[in-house]
């Protein structure tokens, strides 16, 4: 691991936490909760000591910090979003928004309250759907791409057609290995292909006190990078959401539709290996210059940038490419 970069994350299950201590240890950043509802209730609480611990590691000034939101099935996602990002905004954290997709999807009478309120497709699509609006709102407030944090051992409980929308985020891997060695990896969940931070240990490690924490152990991660490319990615320029665009390369062929939506008819197909450029966005389909895409499944890569990208270069043709060549060889 060596490299990495190591930090640690907490709720008021750490107990008080001396932030000093913990960046002594060798923690460069701190992820503490945020926010989350109650079970079966859908009230929305603030974590008891999310005041506390980042009013007090915000003072010390050496860690860099970020905040999460634990999502629930049973509330308004949009109100979540809401109630997380007035957290968010309370101090001048240095990661994105980030959500915690973990929550047990067993509590299947949670959502049969509010049918108005939720999708009546079932509780595995309708949990999707609420990290997919939460992931959506606070994206579009904060114009900071959110990071996702859940295991493989979590999303393997659902189908793979409900979590490609997630594939765009960077993610927060929860995986515990018995032993570390330096080629140790964390297994992925589906639908990533890489990760950014690996939660390699947790509770039962008994390092609370070396991190600071009075609780028995503390949440320990590595963001796979060295500390330059870790500011580097909490650096990133914030994009308003009038100024952004969005680049989406193919990674397999899909097909266009009329509009935002599978209810249009289809009126040309998207290749693979073909980038396209978009500025309109709607529920997870883009508008294209031959009609709109969905950004919900994994044939495509999505990123937002500031402004117009870029035009993607026209492959020269054969003619051309003959007579570049006799003037590089000739000159002329």
């Amino acid at each position: 691991m060596s490299g990495w970069v190591l930090g640690a994350d907490g709720s008021h299950w750490s107990g008080n936490i001396l932030f000093k201590k913990m960046y002594q240890a060798g923690a460069k950043y701190y992820i503490g909760k945020a926010s989350d509802s109650y079970r079966g209730s859908g009230k929305m609480f603030e974590d008891t000591k999310f005041d506390e611990h980042m009013s007090q590691a915000f003072a010390e000034n050496e860690l860099l910090l970020g905040c999460f939101h634990w999502l629930q099935p049973d509330t308004d996602p949009y109100l979540a979003a809401e109630f997380y990002l007035e957290r968010y905004y309370r101090y001048p954290f240095h990661f994105p928004p980030i959500l915690d997709f973990e929550e047990q999807y067993a509590y299947q009478k949670l959502i049969s309250k509010e049918p108005k309120i939720y999708e009546p497709t079932g509780l595995e699509s309708h949990y999707c759907w609420c990290a997919e609006v939460w992931l959506d709102k606070v994206e579009k407030v904060t114009g900071r791409l959110p990071i996702v944090y859940t295991a493989k051992w979590f999303t393997d409980h659902f189908k793979e057609k409900h979590l490609g929308f997630l594939r765009r985020y960077p993610l927060w891997v929860a995986h515990y290995p018995n032993v570390m060695f330096s080629w140790t990896r964390p297994r992925l969940p589906y639908p990533w292909d890489n990760w950014v931070f690996w939660q390699f240990s947790a509770d039962g490690n008994g390092r609370g006190a070396e991190f600071g924490a009075t609780a028995k152990s503390m949440d320990l991660n590595y963001f796979q990078g060295n500390y330059a490319e870790l500011m580097s990615l909490l650096d990133e320029e914030t994009i308003e959401p009038e100024d952004r665009m969005y680049v989406i390369e193919m990674l397999g062929n899909m097909s266009i539709r009329q509009g935002a939506g599978t209810q249009y008819n289809i009126v040309g197909y998207a290749l693979k290996g073909e980038v396209h450029h978009s500025a309109e966005e709607q529920n997870g389909w883009y508008r294209i210059d031959k009609g709109w895409i969905s950004g919900m499944t994994n044939w495509t890569r999505i990123t937002t940038v500031a402004g117009e990208p870029e035009p993607v270069p026209v492959p020269l043709t054969v003619e051309e490419r003959l007579e570049r060549l006799e003037k590089e060889v000739f000159g002329g």
